[in-house]
C-alpha cells in the first residue's frame, strides 16, 4: 500500500545549484536554483561541528524539505564539478578550495600546498565566548611564534629573534649564533677568523 505523503517527500528532494550565500549568521544560509522559476532563498545549509565552508556559486546539491513541509527546507551540499580533487587513492583525505591550494592526507605522507602564502603559528584562533559569534583573537600577549612560508622566502620567529631564508641569503635579526661544533664560512677547510684581541677563532673559520 502506498500513502498519499511518501509521493510529497519523494517530490520534496529535488537537485539544485547555488546562486548565492549569506555567511554573516548564526547559520549559514543560501540562495538556491533549482526547476523553471524554482529559486528558494535563505534555506538552512547545515554543516557540522569543527568544518565550515563558503561554496562557490553554481555548486551542486540537493534540498530536503523535513516533514515535507517548505518552511523547514535544508540544502546539503554536493560539491563542485569543476573543483573536486579526483583520482585519491583509497582511504585518502583533502581538503581544498576553488583556486588550487589543498591539503591532501596520505597514508604514506601529508601535503599542504598554497599558491601565496602558508602560515603556521602558535596561539589561539579564534575567540569563541561572544554571543555574537566567534571572532579573531587577541594574541597581543603571547609570544610570537611562527613559520611563514612563501614563493620567495622562509621566515622563522621566536619572540623578537627571527631567521629568514631567501634566495642564496640568510637574514638574522635578533638572534645571537651559538656553535657547539665549527663554524665554516664560504666552505669548508678554511682558515680560523682573527678576533678583534687578535687571537684566532677556535670555532669559526673562513675560505
Amino acid at each position: 500500500m502506498q500513502w498519499e505523503h511518501e509521493d510529497g517527500l519523494r517530490g520534496a528532494n529535488r537537485r539544485f545549484r547555488i546562486a548565492k550565500v549569506d555567511d554573516t549568521g548564526t547559520q549559514q544560509l543560501v540562495n538556491l536554483k533549482g526547476l523553471k522559476k524554482e529559486a528558494p532563498e535563505e534555506v538552512w545549509r547545515p554543516m557540522p561541528h569543527g568544518f565550515t565552508s563558503n561554496p562557490p556559486k553554481d555548486s551542486d546539491g540537493y534540498m530536503v524539505a523535513m516533514g515535507d513541509r517548505s518552511d523547514r527546507m535544508l540544502y546539503v551540499d554536493g560539491g563542485h564539478k569543476k573543483h573536486r580533487p579526483r583520482k585519491l587513492p583509497e582511504g585518502a583525505v583533502a581538503l581544498y578550495n576553488h583556486s588550487g591550494d589543498i591539503i591532501r592526507v596520505f597514508e604514506q605522507n601529508l601535503d599542504v600546498v598554497h599558491a601565496k602564502k602558508i602560515n603556521l603559528q602558535i596561539g589561539k584562533g579564534t575567540d569563541v565566548s561572544s554571543e555574537s559569534g566567534s571572532k579573531d583573537a587577541d594574541n597581543s600577549g603571547a609570544k610570537n611564534i611562527s613559520i611563514v612560508l612563501t614563493a620567495n622566502s622562509m621566515v622563522l620567529t621566536y619572540g623578537n629573534s627571527s631567521i629568514t631564508l631567501a634566495d642564496n641569503q640568510i637574514t638574522l635579526q635578533g638572534v645571537n649564533i651559538l656553535a657547539k661544533g665549527n663554524v665554516d664560512l664560504g666552505d669548508v677547510g678554511g682558515l680560523a677568523v682573527d678576533r678583534t684581541d687578535d687571537n684566532p677563532a677556535t670555532k669559526v673559520k673562513a675560505v
